[in-house]
Order: structure tokens, then sequence, then C-alpha cells
């Protein structure tokens, strides 16, 4: 059995979406391949990839291509390493990957054709959807007080109020499994959204900050 797991971080481009450096990541062990991008997170069994091949676009160079027979997601599947793509390819080839042909084992197998067919987003919709009133019911009214009745002072008590909200939200999802189990699709976890959480406490903290010290200059 071949235990070697090559990990790599770099960036991305699933569909429409593009993750820059270090917002994907790369994981293959000899029965699974992993492309994680922040909020969304592919999963390959070896059956499931095609093929494996250099990639370049108008825009960039040096990806590798991910050529897959999964239902639920969609293409292209790319991985942008910051080193050689050749090299990682020749590193993928040492998992043996691509050329496992026996059967996995059936919880394996279970477990990735379960977390395939919620696709690769890793959010629950309606809690994306509640959190994104609140951030709006926090925000819109104070720019419409900011434009009804000319007084800068608003906009900074409602980038408050949201940013406050977010990384509070940010910072339960951390300390909290049982919030982020509401938040979070079945066999989600925290390290497929880790990097996006950190991202967005750090703005909304920043964010927060000059909301307080603003007024005071104004």
């Amino acid at each position: 059995m071949n235990t070697y797991q090559f990990k790599q971080t770099g960036g991305a481009k699933y569909a429409s979406l593009r993750a820059t450096w270090p917002f994907a990541t790369l994981t293959v062990t000899q029965n699974q391949l992993s492309l994680n991008l922040s909020l969304y997170t592919l999963h390959f069994r070896p059956a499931d990839v095609v093929s494996i091949e250099p990639y370049s676009d108008n825009f960039s160079s040096g990806g590798i291509l991910i050529n897959h027979i999964v239902p639920n997601y969609k293409t292209p599947v790319v991985f942008k390493p910051t080193g050689d793509a050749h090299e990682t390819m020749a590193q993928i080839g040492k998992t043996g990957f691509l050329d496992n042909k026996a059967a996995l084992q059936p919880d394996i197998d279970t477990q990735i054709i379960d977390l395939q067919s919620q696709g690769a987003f890793a959010m629950k919709i309606p809690a994306v959807i509640i959190i994104i009133v609140i951030w709006n019911a926090l925000l819109i009214p104070q720019f419409y007080r900011v434009v009804a009745q000319n007084n800068p002072r608003d906009m900074f008590m409602g980038m408050r109020l949201a940013t406050g909200f977010m990384a509070l939200l940010c910072l339960t999802f951390i300390v909290s499994v049982p919030f982020r189990n509401l938040i979070l699709k079945e066999g989600r976890t925290f390290k497929d959204i880790k990097m996006f959480i950190y991202f967005i406490l750090a703005i909304c903290s920043i964010m927060f900050l000059v909301s307080l010290l603003m007024p005071e200059v104004a």
C-alpha cells in the first residue's frame, strides 16, 4: 500500500471562480484527491479522474487541469502551484492515485460519494442567506440615513454594526463546534473553510477598528 501523501498550497480555478495563493490547497493520497478553494472543496476518487494534464489560459500558465466525471462538479478544475506544474504532476504520480485501479474501502468510497452529492460549496445555503440578510439589515439602513440626512457618522455606525457582527460570527465559528454544525453541510469540517474564516475575521476586525476611529476625526 502506498502511504505517500502530497500536499501543496497555491491558486486554483473552478468554473468561473478563481482563488489566488494561499487560498487553494491540493491534497493527494493513493485513494483520494482533494482541492480546497476556501468555501469550496472538491473530492475525487481515482475512478472519478480521467486525466491530469498541464494547463494554461489567457491570464496565466503553469497550472494542472483535472479532468473528471463527477456530475455535481463543474469544469474546469485547475490547480496552480507556486512552482513547476510538471513537478506537481510528478508528485501526484508518486502517490499512486492515478494508477489506483483497486476498489476503495466501502466506508471511504461512501464518504467521498456523499460529499460529491452535496456539491463543492461547504456551507448550507439557508445559513448563508440568513447571514447576508442580517449583514444587509445592519448596513443598508445606515447608508440610507447618510443619503437622506447627509450625516456621514451614520455610515460609520453601519460599518461598525455589520463588521462587528461578522467578526463575532467568525469567532463563534472558530470556537464552537455546535455552531459550525449549523453552518456547514454534513461531513464538512472547520479546515474546509479555515482560510476564508480567518481572512474575513482579519478584514472585519480592521474595518471595525477604523469605524471606531473615523467619527472622532470626522
